[in-house]
C-alpha cells in the first residue's frame, strides 16, 4: 500500500518512540529482582487512499469566438440605451423577448434556481459570449441588482435551461443585448 510521505514519517516517528521507550524501561529494571515483563509494540498503518482521475476520450471543443468586453461606465452614457424598470432600483439594458450575451464571468453571472442570487444554489455557469433569451422580469434584489429569468439557446430544446440571473448591479454589467 502506498503512503502518503506525511503519514509514513509520522509512523516512523512513533515506532522509534516507542522502541526508545522500551529500551529505556528495559535497562532501569535491568538491577532489579523483579518478574520479567514481556512488552509488545504494536504498530499501525495508516491507509491513503489514491483515486485517478480518468482523462476524458472525447477530443475538447473547439475555441470559443472572442467577443470583446464593452467598456464599463457608471451609469453607461448612451442616450436610450438604458431605463430604470423598477424605481429605487438600478438600471437596465434588457426587455422580456432581448437575446443576450455573457460579457463578464465575474459578479453573479451563475444561473440560480431562484431570484434571490446571493444565496440560491447555482443551476448552471454560463460560458463567456454564450447568448440567452430574456424569459420573464426584472425583479430588483435589495435595490442593488437587476434579476431576469434567462433560458439558455440550444439546438436540441431538451438540453436548454432557465435560470435567474443578475444583468448587473448599475455600474458593471455581466450581460448586454444582442444589438
Amino acid at each position: 500500500m502506498v503512503l502518503k510521505c506525511k503519514n509514513r514519517w509520522i509512523a516512523i516517528l512513533l515506532a522509534s518512540i516507542l522502541l526508545f521507550t522500551n529500551a529505556c524501561t528495559a535497562a532501569s529494571s535491568e538491577g532489579t529482582d523483579t518478574e520479567e515483563v514481556q512488552k509488545t509494540i504494536f504498530v499501525t498503518q495508516i491507509v491513503t487512499l489514491i483515486v485517478a482521475t480518468p482523462l476524458p476520450t472525447e477530443p475538447l471543443p473547439p475555441p470559443t469566438q472572442f467577443i470583446p468586453t464593452p467598456t464599463r461606465t457608471s451609469p453607461p452614457t448612451i442616450p436610450g440605451d438604458i431605463y430604470y424598470p423598477i424605481p429605487g432600483c438600478v438600471a437596465s439594458r434588457l426587455h422580456i423577448g432581448d437575446i443576450a450575451y455573457v460579457v463578464s464571468l465575474s459578479g453573479n453571472t451563475g444561473m440560480h434556481i431562484d431570484k434571490d442570487v446571493q444565496y440560491s444554489p447555482t443551476l448552471y455557469m454560463p460560458e463567456l459570449g454564450e447568448q440567452l433569451e430574456v424569459k420573464k422580469g426584472p425583479w430588483c434584489w435589495e435595490g442593488k441588482m437587476i434579476i431576469w429569468l434567462f433560458r439558455t439557446i440550444r439546438s436540441n430544446k431538451d438540453d436548454e435551461i432557465e435560470g435567474y440571473m443578475a444583468e448587473g448591479d448599475g455600474e458593471y454589467y455581466w450581460i448586454l443585448p444582442v444589438e
